[in-house]
């Protein structure tokens, strides 16, 4: 009887010590590695820095460069576009896809982690490119969500804020990013995440003093005093183009320039006649390089 109860016991422990070694040994093989449950921030800061400069790039240049005549839609649904025939689809993967439910969600949860731990710069960064972005989306829509936005399934219809109210949003923004940028980064700095600046605080301090001076010439036809305001941040921003902040493509099919993809693969839009007319008229030497034609296997136009 005492032998069983010791046999028993015995393939209890062993029994338990099997599965524990099973699970030390197998514990990672359910863990999808493409699929994690955190992320860092040198992980999303590169992807909404590209998918902006994207979105930037892509459908928001073409449509604004047929609407201001910079280009002639030509062929396709840009023939269209240029009788102003688009539609509310047409934007919508710009409007909701990329930019609000891609770019600014992930921003957010960006910001959300860099204010948690600390990492100033990240912060800072962050907002920016939502100062940044929000501008962009308010002058190409007007009044649009941004108090109740970004909340996900939470709040699928988020009201619409006036855009004056926005831009009061935007510069404090950009007044919170440069306090942040202008201090200590925190434990973890971006470095060679950011794919914008490298990490350059002060790169990106003149980044936002640019783009306060971009957002109160928007302004000025409301308000002359806001003339000042621009030449004031200026004085802190931008001196030569040296200081853009850029996202450099790729030269495989994949990874190049989203304007470059679009004339190989399509090439609907051409140099608007109207703008070349003008320039001509006015004797702008730019015209020489806005409007040269250059050679692209198979499309006879690229548009610089």
């Amino acid at each position: 009887m005492m032998k069983n109860k010791i046999l028993s016991i015995l393939t209890v422990f062993a029994l338990v010590f099997s599965l524990t070694s099973c699970e030390d040994y197998f514990g990672d093989v359910n863990v999808d590695p493409n699929n994690p449950t955190a992320v860092t921030p040198n992980v999303l800061l590169p992807q909404i820095q590209v998918r902006l400069a994207y979105a930037y790039g892509g459908d928001a240049s073409r449509h604004l460069s047929i609407f201001t005549q910079h280009l002639d839609g030509v062929t396709r649904q840009f023939a269209i576009y240029q009788n102003y025939g688009i539609q509310p689809n047409d934007v919508d993967n710009l409007y909701g896809g990329n930019l609000y439910s891609g770019v600014m969600m992930d921003n957010r949860q960006l910001r959300a982690l860099a204010d948690a731990e600390g990492y100033n710069h990240y912060s800072g960064i962050s907002r920016a490119i939502e100062a940044y972005t929000m501008m962009l989306v308010t002058d190409w829509w007007g009044d649009v969500p941004y108090s109740e936005a970004f909340q996900g399934t939470d709040l699928l219809s988020p009201k619409y804020d006036d855009q004056a109210d926005i831009y009061v949003e935007i510069f404090r923004l950009i007044e919170e990013a440069i306090s942040l940028l202008s201090g200590d980064g925190g434990a973890v700095l971006p470095g060679g995440a950011d794919l914008m600046y490298g990490g350059d605080a002060d790169a990106w301090v003149k980044f936002c003093r640019t783009l306060k001076a971009r957002g109160y010439l928007h302004l000025s036809k409301l308000d002359n005093a806001n003339y000042q305001n621009v030449l004031d941040n200026l004085a802190d921003g931008f001196a030569s183009r040296d200081d853009d902040g850029r996202i450099t493509f790729g030269s495989t099919p994949s990874s190049t320039a989203p304007w470059y993809q679009y004339i190989e693969q399509r090439d609907d839009a051409e140099v608007g006649v109207n703008y070349v007319a003008l320039m001509n008229s006015l004797n702008d030497p730019r015209v020489d390089v806005y409007g040269v034609p250059l050679d692209v296997p198979g499309h006879p136009v690229f548009v610089r």
